[in-house]
């Protein structure tokens, strides 16, 4: 099994994305983390402070799924912290079936 994570602008942000990777990553799934060319990697400092980045409702809904802040931190900061895969989403098939 494992969870291949295509890192966009957006993707952090995302309530059920965040619940997807914090399970995989305290399921011992694997992880892939895939770079796009719209991912920045966030300043440590933004993981520590997750309560501005999801919705109280959101952060409702995560920890009736057993999720909260500090295990999505704990999460995101060892899918993001490590090595990514790098695909071009605009670039040729060809480079792009090689990352697959």
């Amino acid at each position: 099994h494992a969870l291949v994570v295509l890192l966009t602008s957006r993707v952090l942000t995302r309530m059920w994305c965040a619940g997807e990777i914090t399970t995989a990553v305290f399921h011992k799934i694997f992880v892939a983390p895939v770079n796009t060319e719209t991912f920045v990697e966030p300043p440590r400092s933004w993981f520590d402070s997750l309560e501005d980045v999801f919705s109280e409702p959101e952060r409702v809904t995560l920890e009736e799924c057993g999720i909260n802040l500090p295990l999505i931190r704990q999460a995101y900061l060892q899918v993001c912290m490590g090595d990514y895969w790098e695909f071009d989403r605009l670039g040729p098939v060809e480079e792009q079936e090689g990352v697959a």
